[in-house]
């Protein structure tokens, strides 16, 4: 297919190199505007090796930018913002595809100096919504709104984030644009349930039995609320002895912290998987998803849930109200709310009629989150006048 549009060549930009939600929203872009015929590049930082492994697989060039870091690091910082100079005169694109908050911070600047025509920042929930104290609030505000003069435009992939970088001036209404992260459900082949249940098993290292499986997929972030699906954990399981949590996760600064606070509290119906790689692959082992999260975007892993026709427990956060229906095709409860997230666990374990209903209209209402209408509105943005 022949490119559309005077912008050719993409450079997208991301902090980490693992396979989390920023990252997937980067592969799947890369994949379908490279076979529209768009000259793609994708750098990350450091840190991770797993997109670097799957672009390679489809041929899309990446690169490493060595002093990308995701904490926030003087040194590490100002030679990042270099080597993405370097890189971008030698690539020379025509968009600058800016994804996480480091990487909109010191690439918009970097991308304006190396004279890039458009610069573009999607934001996959606004940092400045995470638990931050006074002075890192003010420190990524102050570095947000400078950055924001030099990007062209704001995409968020929900409705909350979009109002609130207007409402901090982040960005003028004109050039914020809500696209929200979309996927194929017919492209996702879910490992059937007993197949899933004994690949869960072997991956917990533990029996699982008959016990009722609930499960999170989520990085041990603070923003992921897990310390709160602990306490409510705590209180459905001295209920109903049979159930199981598993918190299937990869990395993040509470990696250590979470086990520990789950043996603190003698929790031994709470179980911590190695990390799955594809995890979605093996929800239909589950008998219901929960996200606990106090700050969102729109995550992968609800869409991933609603494709497999799953219950849903979830927060009013971010996009999540976007996409779950509260009773219809999920229960909605508020974030850091442990006694409100069991009740509502509680509910669907007590209403088997409730749980196959909310996981039926999931897997229906999942299929306007249109990956090809995603597409098709990103490249829009591109397009759009300075």
């Amino acid at each position: 297919m022949e490119t559309v549009g005077q912008f050719k060549k993409i450079l997208f930009i991301v902090t980490q190199g693992n396979f989390g939600g920023a990252q997937k929203y980067v592969f799947d872009l890369s994949i379908s505007l490279n076979a529209e015929g768009y000259d793609i590049t994708v750098a990350a930082g450091k840190s991770g090796q797993e997109m670097e492994k799957r672009l390679a697989k489809e041929n899309i060039n990446f690169v490493r930018i060595n002093n990308l870091v995701r904490q926030i690091n003087p040194i590490y910082d100002i030679a990042g913002f270099f080597e993405i100079l370097r890189l971008l005169k030698k690539l020379k694109p025509d968009i600058v595809h800016l994804n996480s908050s480091k990487s909109a911070i010191i690439g918009a600047v970097a991308a304006k100096l190396a004279g890039v025509p458009k610069v573009v920042f999607t934001v996959h929930g606004l940092v400045l919504k995470e638990p931050l104290s006074k002075i890192k609030w003010w420190m990524y505000y102050i570095l947000h709104k400078f950055a924001g003069i030099f990007t062209d435009d704001f995409i968020t992939v929900s409705k909350p984030d979009a109002e609130e970088c207007i409402r901090l001036g982040l960005k003028d209404r004109r050039r914020v644009t809500i696209i929200p992260i979309s996927i194929d459900p017919l492209s996702y082949k879910f490992i059937e349930r007993a197949e899933a249940r004994k690949n869960l098993e072997n991956y917990a290292k533990t029996s699982l039995d008959d016990n009722i499986l609930i499960g999170t997929i989520a990085d041990f972030y603070p923003s992921k609320g897990l310390r709160y699906l602990i306490e409510a954990a705590k209180t459905v399981i001295e209920k109903n002895l049979k159930v199981k949590f598993l918190f299937i996760g990869r990395d993040g600064p509470l990696k250590e912290k979470i086990p520990a606070l789950i043996k603190e509290k003698g929790l031994s119906g709470i179980v911590m998987p190695l990390a799955i790689e594809d995890a979605w692959q093996q929800l239909r082992g589950l008998d219901m998803f929960v996200l606990p999260s106090v700050k969102e975007g729109l995550p992968y892993t609800i869409l991933e849930a609603m494709a497999a026709g799953l219950p849903i427990v979830a927060t009013t956060v971010g996009g999540i109200p976007d996409a779950l229906t509260d009773k219809v095709s999920g229960l909605l409860v508020p974030p850091a709310s442990p006694q409100k997230l069991a009740d509502a666990i509680n509910e669907i374990l007590d209403n088997p009629e409730l749980a196959k209903k909310l996981g039926d209209q999931a897997k229906i209402e999942v299929q306007k989150f249109n990956l090809d209408k995603m597409i098709e509105e990103t490249r829009k943005v591109y397009e759009n006048s300075l």
